[in-house]
């Protein structure tokens, strides 16, 4: 069954916040709210991690096929439906036509699952092959793993972050490209937002037990070590979120020491949260 894990994720802020929206008070932009709360979503939190897992797993001591598959992550050939590129799969189920189109009732008689919805009658036999060899390169990929793709949802569910805050409107003015001086009647106004009691986060990770489809390998330590290795540089070096980072908007740091985890049982009974730091102490 794997393991399942739940993070109480306490961030230190550095610097205001800017979650901007199309909201507008006269020439204010206003920030993101929920009643009288600040909000953070979701897929917010979701982006900014991600970035940061991308960046440690290119220099984490993965073995030599996960090293690649993470590296052919960043040779999206589409970015729109985020298809890995080549074919060149060295294992793939026998696929068919029939009267002209893939044969799909034949092709999932040999076929897991998880790839069902890769089979549309539409597509050429090609087609289904890239598609579904850029599935399995998507299934052994720790990042994708972690934070889903085309073909998988994520293991990992973010949580959204609502807060009191302190705003701040700053005025400014927008930077003409050809003359790099400022643009004349581009004045605008942000709202940017102090949280009170810094940011918490809260996330869910499912770690799978060990699998291999069609020869790539599905390993539950490369995703554990890697959501370590995002997490300690999170807890070393932090990070940034929302809009503004070029202008050192949205600085935050992990604060380790007031984060908690908890290892959730099958059972669903109930579980203890724990310092974030024994977590972190995992070795792989």
């Amino acid at each position: 069954m794997g393991k399942a894990y739940a993070f109480k994720l306490q961030f230190d802020v550095l610097s205001p916040i800017l979650i901007g929206t199309s909201s507008r008070v006269g020439s204010i932009k206003e920030a993101l709210k929920v009643g009288k709360y600040y909000m953070i979503p979701s897929s917010s939190w979701k982006g900014t991690l991600k970035r940061e897992a991308l960046s440690e797993a290119l220099y984490m001591p993965l073995s030599q096929e996960a090293k690649a598959l993470v590296e052919e992550h960043l040779r999206v050939s589409d970015e729109k439906f985020g298809v890995h590129s080549g074919s060149d799969c060295a294992s793939l189920p026998q696929v068919k036509e029939k009267n002209g189109s893939v044969d799909v009732s034949e092709i999932r008689k040999n076929l897991e699952p998880e790839l069902y919805h890769l089979m549309h009658q539409s597509l050429s036999i090609e087609e289904v092959k890239r598609y579904m060899c850029s599935a399995l390169k998507s299934f052994a990929c720790p990042l994708d793993s972690i934070f889903g793709s085309i073909y998988f949802t994520s293991l990992a569910n973010f949580s959204s972050s609502v807060f009191a805050g302190k705003p701040e409107i700053r005025t400014k003015v927008t930077i003409d490209r050809e003359t790099m001086t400022a643009a004349e009647g581009h004045l605008y106004s942000e709202e940017e937002v102090w949280p009170l009691d810094g940011l918490t986060l809260y996330v869910t990770l499912i770690v799978p037990e060990r699998r291999i489809l069609y020869g790539y390998t599905r390993d539950p330590e490369l995703i554990t070590a890697l959501w370590i290795k995002m997490l300690m540089k999170l807890s070393d070096l932090g990070t940034s979120i929302g809009s503004g980072k070029s202008k050192g908007l949205g600085l935050i740091k992990l604060n380790a020491d007031k984060s908690q985890y908890a290892a959730i049982p099958e059972s669903g009974e109930s579980y203890s949260w724990k310092g974030l730091s024994e977590f972190l102490n995992k070795t792989y």
